[in-house]
């Protein structure tokens, strides 16, 4: 069984100009993220717009990503939705086409009580024989997971390995990496605490700006578990500012706009979603100056 470590790309969506899925260009993404070392691909995570996406189309994305992945490195697609059903049955197809662990996003929209939480993960958690990834973002869906939630989930099923936390709330990484130790891995997705929470022991992240640099991602996650800090220090002061700006200005835009500013165009979001204004997409691209100069 593959173990989920390092950097996990949360892959963004490419689309053609009338804002389809682009299969060509998802295949030449797929190729450039494992180029670039990460240790995972994540599709139709909340970078890859998932919410835009019929369930059809969630699962002809996982089928392309696994297709072009064949094998290279772990695959792990994010399989929550808004019914329990759907979830199951994207997380089955995930299963179905090799995947090595699936995420699972709460329900969004109306938040659902605690007890009608654990149910979903666990019913989702019996459909299939992965070892699983609960997935919380509680600016999107309206609940936090925290650690008293991930030990009732326990109660209920062993089918979870992994958390992703993506609140945004460094004293709530701290915690559940102190107190989750040994129970579950804990991977991170909020960009401007990575370096933290990497020295912390982090598992590793689903992160979104592998899309972008790769390679200073997946370089950032060495240098810190070789105990490297200084050069690790160095290297994220320099993404810090790009990643302050893209996690303040709407994050599937920014990512595809930084991805295009450095020479991989990923086409359009989907609408409603557009693009930057034209003011912040020029300080990004001054932002990504100190990229640019890190090298690849």
């Amino acid at each position: 069984m593959t173990e989920l470590t390092g950097v996990l790309v949360a892959l963004a969506t490419p689309m053609d100009r009338h804002q389809e899925i682009d299969e060509p260009r998802l295949r030449e993404h797929v190729d450039a993220m494992i180029d670039g070392g990460v240790h995972g691909i994540v599709p139709c995570g909340s970078t890859g717009e998932f919410a835009a996406l019929s369930l059809a189309e969630r699962r002809r994305v996982v089928e392309i990503v696994a297709e072009q992945n064949a094998g290279r490195t772990a695959l792990v697609p994010q399989t929550g939705a808004l019914a329990t059903r759907d979830a199951v049955a994207l997380t089955r197809h995930a299963q179905e086409h090799g995947a090595d662990s699936a995420m699972v996003v709460t329900p969004f929209y109306e938040a659902p009580t605690r007890p009608e939480l654990i149910e979903y993960f666990g019913t989702v958690a019996d459909a299939v024989d992965l070892p699983l990834m609960a997935y919380n973002i509680p600016d999107a869906t309206g609940v936090n997971l925290d650690v008293d939630f991930y030990r009732d989930l326990g109660e209920r099923t062993e089918g979870y390995r992994y958390v992703k936390d993506a609140s945004g709330d460094m004293g709530q990484a701290m915690g559940l990496l102190r107190n989750l130790a040994g129970e579950l891995g804990v991977m991170i997705g909020m960009d401007t605490i990575m370096l933290p929470v990497f020295a912390m022991g982090a598992v590793g992240t689903v992160w979104g700006a592998p899309n972008y640099m790769p390679r200073q991602c997946v370089r950032l996650w060495e240098e810190v578990q070789a105990g490297h800090l200084e050069a690790a220090r160095e290297r994220f002061r320099a993404m810090w500012p790009v990643l302050e700006l893209i996690t303040g200005e709407g994050y599937a835009v920014g990512t595809k706009t930084a991805c295009r500013l450095l020479g991989r165009d990923l086409g359009p979001c989907r609408a409603p979603y557009t693009t930057l204004p034209t003011a912040v997409e020029a300080e990004l691209d001054r932002r990504l100056e100190q990229v640019r100069a890190l090298g690849d």
